[in-house]
């Protein structure tokens, strides 16, 4: 169990066990490894896991955060995984659930050439989806509840 009151930097770094529990005002995993042999908890304010950043669970993940910027990151669970965000970019990201894939934003979410993925079920909620050029797909049933969207 990590708790950070202010902000936790893994820039370029790696932070692995055999599970995780973080909690942080403001995390920046970018260009870093955030990975977890089972289930992953993470309460964050601001997330940043940008360029190239990768926050995996071979386990369940539950997230919950403010604001998290995955452009060109990785976001991966190998059983469910539960995002609950302020709002989500995804440009050029992957979000990906083995299992059942969970969004549940109070904002938007950016997707443009990203790709949210299921290899189970997807359920998406959110304010509003730019989608250009990216991709939601799911393996099994797909529910969409988008209060505007740009396809």
């Amino acid at each position: 169990v990590v708790r950070i009151n202010q902000l936790l930097t893994n820039l370029r770094g790696k932070i692995s066990a055999n599970g995780v529990n973080l909690s942080a005002a403001t995390l920046d995993n970018r260009s870093a490894e955030i990975s977890s042999l089972s289930t992953l908890t993470a309460t964050i304010g601001q997330f940043d896991n940008s360029a190239k950043g990768r926050l995996l669970a071979n386990g369940t993940m539950l997230l919950t955060a403010d604001n998290l910027n995955n452009q060109n990151g990785v976001v991966s669970g190998q059983q469910g995984v539960q995002l609950t965000l302020g709002q989500l970019t995804n440009s050029g990201g992957s979000v990906y659930a083995k299992n059942t894939l969970g969004l549940t934003l109070t904002g938007a979410v950016n997707n443009n050439q990203g790709v949210l993925r299921s290899d189970g079920t997807l359920d998406l909620k959110a304010a509003s989806l730019a989608n250009t050029g990216g991709r939601v797909t799911s393996a099994g049933v797909a529910t969409l509840q988008v209060d505007a969207a740009v396809v």
